[in-house]
C-alpha cells in the first residue's frame, strides 16, 4: 500500500518505488482523496524528474512515458502498446520536441517501418504500422487534450497506409477430416472446439474447467477488450468437453495431463501431414463464423458468438450470405422451370 496514515500523524503519508529509487514523504493532506492527488504528482514527478516540464518542453519520450502510465499499462493490450511505443520512439526520435513532428517526420517513419524486415524477415503489415500511427495520433491528442501542451497539426488521413482485404481463408470439410486425422492427439480436442465455438487461440488453449458450467450449459470467456462473454454449451460441444475429464480447475486442454506450453509445433506438423497451405489458427474462428452465418444467416448471433463488441466487426461474414443468396437465384435462373397448367390449359381452349 502506497498511502498510509501513521499512527502519530493526522496526514497521509505516501511511500512507493519508481526506477529503483524509494519515494517517500507526508502529503500534508487529512483526507484520502486529496492524497492521493498529491501521490500521483508526486509519481509524476518522479517519472519525468524533479520537474514536469512545461507544455512547449514536452518531448515525445515523456509524453509516451505519460501516455503509458495513464492510459497503456491497463489496457488488455498492455504488451502490444509498450511494443508499439518503443517502435515510435526508436523510429522519431526520444528527445523529438511534440511540436515538431510533422507530417513529413510521420511519412519518414512509415517509409522506415516499411523497408524494416520483421524478426522473421518479412516486411511488416501494413495494418500494424496503421496501428502504431493511430496510438501515435492518441498519445498527441492526450497530449492536447489533457496535458494542454502544444502539438503539431498533422494529415493523418494522408498517412494511412491502404490495408489489404481481411482474409476470408475457409477450412473445407475435406481439409477438416485431414487436418484432425492428422493431428497430435492432444491438439484435436482443441481444434473440434475452436471450429465450433470461433474462439481465439488463447481461449481455447487457456480455457480452465473455472469456466465451464455444465449446470447452467455456458462457458464464460473473458474476450478482446476485456469483455466477458457466455456461450452456450452445445450437445457437441457437451459430449467434447465430457471427454476431457472435467475437473473442479485447471486447464481443461492438457497434454500428458499436464498444461501445453506452446502449441505451434504440433500445429505446424498437423498442417504439414495434412497436406493444407497457407492456413492459419485465426482461420479456424473464420471457419466456425462462416459456417454458422450460412446454416442460420443470422448476422447478429454470430456476432455474439464471436464476441465482437460491434456488428461492424463482424460484416465482414456477410459475403456469405450474399454468396447463398446469389447461388440460389442463379440456380432458380438456370432452371427449365415447367409452364403452370393454368397456362396450357388456355392455349388448348384457343385451339
Amino acid at each position: 500500500m502506497s498511502l498510509y496514515k501513521p499512527k502519530k500523524s493526522p496526514y497521509w503519508h505516501f511511500d512507493f518505488q519508481t526506477k529503483g529509487d524509494r519515494v517517500y514523504g507526508s502529503t500534508g493532506c487529512k483526507g484520502h482523496a486529496e492524497a492521493e492527488g498529491v501521490e500521483d504528482l508526486e509519481r509524476a514527478r518522479a517519472i519525468y524528474g524533479r520537474y514536469i516540464p512545461s507544455k512547449e518542453a514536452m518531448s515525445l519520450d515523456i509524453a509516451c512515458d505519460r501516455y503509458w502510465i495513464e492510459v497503456g499499462v491497463d489496457q488488455p493490450s498492455a504488451k502490444t502498446t509498450e511494443y508499439q511505443l518503443a517502435n515510435l520512439l526508436a523510429g522519431l526520435g526520444k528527445e523529438m520536441p511534440l511540436g515538431e513532428i510533422t507530417t513529413r517526420a510521420v511519412a519518414d517513419y512509415i517509409a522506415t517501418r516499411r523497408a524494416r524486415n520483421t524478426r522473421r524477415g518479412t516486411p511488416p503489415a501494413t495494418a500494424s504500422i496503421n496501428r502504431e500511427i493511430e496510438l501515435l495520433r492518441r498519445v498527441i491528442y492526450r497530449a492536447r487534450d489533457t496535458w494542454e501542451a502544444t502539438v503539431p497539426t498533422i494529415n493523418w488521413k494522408a498517412l494511412k497506409l491502404r490495408e489489404a482485404p481481411p482474409r476470408q481463408r475457409v477450412l473445407s470439410p475435406d481439409e477438416e477430416r485431414r487436418l484432425l486425422d492428422a493431428a497430435a492427439p492432444h491438439l484435436k480436442a482443441p481444434i473440434a472446439f475452436a471450429l465450433i465455438t470461433g474462439v481465439r487461440l488463447s481461449n481455447a488453449t487457456g480455457l480452465d474447467w473455472r469456466q465451464v458450467d455444465f449446470q447452467s450449459s455456458t462457458i464464460t470467456l473473458t474476450v478482446k477488450g476485456n469483455r466477458t462473454v457466455a456461450l452456450p454449451l452445445t450437445e457437441a460441444l457437451v459430449v467434447l468437453l465430457a471427454n476431457q475429464g472435467p475437473r473442479d480447475h485447471g486447464p481443461v486442454f492438457r497434454y500428458r495431463k499436464r498444461p501445453v506450453k506452446s502449441w505451434r509445433r504440433a500445429w505446424t506438423g498437423a498442417l504439414d501431414r495434412a497436406g493444407i497451405e497457407d492456413f492459419r489458427w485465426h482461420d479456424l474462428r473464420h471457419t466456425a463464423a462462416t459456417r454458422t452465418l450460412r446454416a442460420s444467416g443470422n448476422l447478429k448471433a454470430v456476432k455474439e458468438m464471436l464476441g465482437h463488441a460491434d456488428i461492424a466487426s463482424t460484416s465482414r461474414y456477410a459475403h456469405v450470405v450474399i454468396d447463398d443468396v446469389r447461388a440460389a437465384m442463379e440456380a432458380v435462373e438456370s432452371r427449365n422451370s415447367p409452364e403452370p397448367a393454368s397456362a396450357r390449359q388456355t392455349d388448348q381452349v384457343r385451339k
